[in-house]
């Protein structure tokens, strides 16, 4: 009756894509699972191993609604925005906003207003009790790992979440020397785990071109000073910040059939740069990387992956020694699962928060797995290719030859669904 039962399963399943309950497995039900898909509830665990709990903010108050102050630094940019970004970040619920921004201020050390590290450790007596600190400093140079590593010892100690706005550019409206802005925000992405998130800024400026300046001498290719870009950006950096420590107004905390919300996926207090509207994880992951400029094909590529290493939950976890199991979307391991943790407890959520977990993936594609993954992927307007180079680079399991046709499946149900042909039901409502 139960080989009945699965195989009934199995056959509708490959008519619909069924969002997926995960579990914890070993490498002979991990074969297995691989094979579906579809698994039903006896493979699940018990809610209490699969949902783990929220871990506190940076001070210890939990994932509360944005409040108190905040204290932004920056630049040009943060100067020239800084009537929107006061009124964005009180809309969000901030009751005291804190800006210092400078014309051609850049990261680095020495006696000068221009000098944001030391300009940062000068102001302490305006952060010091700030809920959030917001840096937008990089642009005019200075991003390397020495750097940020003066500005974490700073603000070691500091109650306040950290968030850290990536470098946006168009070359093509700069007077000058091209500023190498994926360069710089790879170093942010990978250096984010000592203690800040980081507020894509670099996506919103691909997405909406008309928010910079078209004029090479006024705008510089960075700047965002038109009637859309002062308010994108202000809006970009209050929704990043605020996301860092309230609920995601727009996910829902779904979990297993049986538990009670809050667990695995829980969404509270994540930091997302995506879009993370949708009835299910399959929907939400699919618009947060639709959202981030790719095409469906590729979106399918990458999902029928994870569908594969997670059906989709971000608390699952391997029965395997502790630093060889697979853990989340994406299953990481042994030193980016560290990685993984790492960046979750600095910045304030638990490591099985799906738009945290997304961010984290996402901060891999564009950084570390740049040329090897995400550049191939957005390249091709294959599925096959999509599926295979996320496969064969991304996750690489033991048997990737068995593991085409399998993922290959699941990427093409993707496709299938209704929030999928419409291209994900909207990127922030559009």
């Amino acid at each position: 009756m139960r080989l009945l039962t699965r195989g009934i399963i199995m056959t509708l399943a490959l008519l619909l894509m069924v969002p997926n309950i995960a579990l914890a497995y070993d490498e002979t039900q991990r074969r297995d699972l691989e094979l579906r898909p579809f698994w039903d509830k006896t493979d699940t665990k018990s809610c209490e191993e699969a949902a783990p709990a929220n871990t506190p903010s940076a001070d210890g108050s939990g994932t509360g609604a944005a409040s108190g102050k905040v204290y932004v630094i920056g630049d040009s940019i943060t100067e020239g925005t800084q009537p929107e970004l006061t009124s964005a970040l009180k809309a969000k619920g901030f009751s005291t906003v804190v800006i210092n921004g400078k014309s051609s201020r850049r990261l680095s050390s020495g006696a000068t207003n221009l000098d944001g590290i030391s300009v940062l450790a000068a102001d302490k007596a305006q952060w010091s009790d700030a809920k959030n600190i917001i840096i937008e400093l990089g642009t005019n140079n200075g991003v390397t790992a020495v750097n940020i590593d003066k500005v974490i010892a700073i603000l070691k100690g500091a109650p306040a979440q950290v968030s850290w706005v990536n470098i946006g550019v168009d070359n093509t409206r700069r007077k000058g020397s091209p500023i190498p802005a994926d360069q710089y925000n790879a170093v942010l992405q990978a250096n984010s785990s000592k203690g800040y998130s980081v507020i894509d800024w670099a996506t919103a400026v691909k997405q909406h071109p008309d928010y910079i300046d078209p004029n090479p001498t006024t705008g510089l290719g960075v700047h965002p000073f038109t009637a859309t870009g002062k308010p994108g950006f202000a809006n970009t950096v209050a929704n990043g910040v605020a996301g860092s420590s309230t609920d995601n107004a727009n996910t829902q905390n779904l979990a297993p059939e049986g538990c009670t919300a809050g667990g695995s996926n829980n969404n509270a207090g994540s930091t997302s740069g995506g879009d993370l509207s949708g009835n299910d994880n399959a929907q939400k992951i699919f618009n947060y990387l639709s959202c981030k400029g790719l095409s469906a094909i590729q979106v399918a590529g990458i999902m029928g992956n994870l569908q594969a290493e997670s059906g989709f939950n971000p608390g699952v976890e391997e029965k395997t020694p502790r630093r060889s199991k697979g853990y989340g979307l994406a299953q990481w391991t042994f030193g980016r699962r560290d990685a993984l943790e790492a960046a979750a407890r600095a910045r304030g959520v638990a490591a099985s928060d799906l738009a945290f977990q997304l961010d984290f993936l996402w901060g891999e594609l564009t950084g570390p797995y740049k040329k090897r993954v995400y550049d191939p992927i957005k390249a091709t307007s294959s599925l096959e290719t999509a599926t295979y180079v996320f496969l064969e680079h991304f996750e690489i399991p033991a048997d990737i030859s068995g593991n085409k046709p399998v993922r290959l499946g699941f990427a093409q149900n993707i496709l299938k669904q209704s929030w999928a042909k419409d291209g994900g039901n909207g990127c922030n409502g559009k």
